[in-house]
């Protein structure tokens, strides 16, 4: 307890916040508090792709009677639409302009009271494909149906997406990796596919004001 006492004291001398230690710690190595990595919270690009593919192998794979769920999609919209996993689940069919690649969020914090946020073609067309198998299923898929609903219409349980998709497609997404020697993606969660986009988009050399407005941070 000493030790460490005398290792908080010395990062408040390297502050000025106070003027000396008054307890000694032996050892230049002995001086400093140990320093932990911050765990990266967003995917790299090959990773995302990997995601992808993997959830559309979940989607290739399921029983029929659970075919048509979006597996794929889903990831894509969080990946490549920014949206917190609450906004995701909340889509309606007339949320999703396919036509003007737009998605028309409800924000109270906006003056008009929609957030619009931009659809990259990549998705737009990965949406497409999805409206158009749920359409072809006879699936619940009018306007103010869920975008992303159960089979019988509901809105989907955001626990049930954590554990049986998502986590079920990093699951995947490793042990495809590992058999050609990459490493495994990190630690993932909807709020890091969040982060994902916001980072792709900084790559593009989007405005930071573009990207928190697309968010809907202000």
């Amino acid at each position: 307890m000493i030790g460490l006492l005398g290792q908080i004291l010395q990062q408040a001398v390297d502050y000025e916040l106070i003027a000396r230690n008054p307890v000694r710690v032996g050892g230049r190595s002995s001086r400093f508090l140990p320093r932990t990595k911050a765990s990266r919270t967003f995917l790299e690009i090959d990773e995302f792709h990997a995601l992808l593919d993997a959830a559309g192998a979940l989607d290739a794979e399921a029983r029929e009677e659970y075919k048509g769920l979006g597996r794929r999609a889903m990831v894509a919209a969080l990946g490549l639409g920014g949206f917190r996993i609450s906004e995701l689940l909340d889509l309606r069919g007339a949320h999703v302009d396919l036509a003007r690649s737009r998605f028309k969020l409800p924000d109270a914090k906006t003056e008009a009271g929609v957030r619009e946020v931009e659809m990259t073609l990549y998705l737009r067309d990965e949406l497409l494909a999805y409206s158009m198998d749920r359409k072809r299923r006879g699936l619940p898929s009018e306007d103010n149906d869920f975008f992303f609903g159960t089979n019988t219409g509901k809105r989907r349980d955001r626990n049930r997406f954590r554990d049986r998709i998502l986590c079920r497609a990093v699951d995947r997404a490793n042990a495809d990796r590992a058999k050609t020697g990459l490493r495994a993606l990190p630690p993932i969660t909807p709020h890091s596919l969040r982060r994902t986009w916001a980072t792709f988009a900084a790559i593009a050399g989007r405005h930071p004001k573009w990207i928190a407005a697309q968010i809907g941070h202000t």
